[in-house]
């Protein structure tokens, strides 16, 4: 269980390491942490709809016994998306980098997703 811990830990503070400079770089003319925070919504939105889209497509082209195990690995993911990102922010709670970790954390997960998702299911996806 320490072991567990101790790798959960690490990995939680890696991610908010990248996640902080991933944000100035996707949004370098934001000048304040709420333009930081309204531009990573905003990338977020854009990911988050084109998972969708993808999930969307590929849903129509699984065959039915892939459909469910497709449908119960997404759920597991949002779960753990929001459990990993919400760890990292935890690092700065009450702080101005909260969001900001929490947001570019999100965001990054969700474009590692998209491009797994097309890996994994390209012979569906063709």
């Amino acid at each position: 269980m320490k072991v567990f811990l101790t790798t959960l830990f690490l990995v939680a503070a890696l991610n908010t390491l990248a996640c902080r400079a991933a944000a100035t770089e996707v949004c370098p003319s934001a000048t304040s942490t709420k333009h930081m925070v309204a531009c990573l919504k905003q990338l977020l939105g854009e990911r988050e709809r084109a998972l969708e889209n993808l999930e969307s497509r590929l849903k129509d082209s699984l065959h039915p016994t892939e459909r469910l195990p497709y449908e119960q690995s997404q759920l597991a993911w949002h779960s753990f998306r929001l459990a990993n990102c919400t760890s990292a922010s935890s690092l700065y709670a009450d702080g101005s980098m909260e969001p900001i970790v929490f947001l570019s954390c999100m965001k990054e997960m969700t474009q590692d997703r998209i491009r797994d998702v097309q890996q994994v299911f390209k012979i569906r996806l063709q």
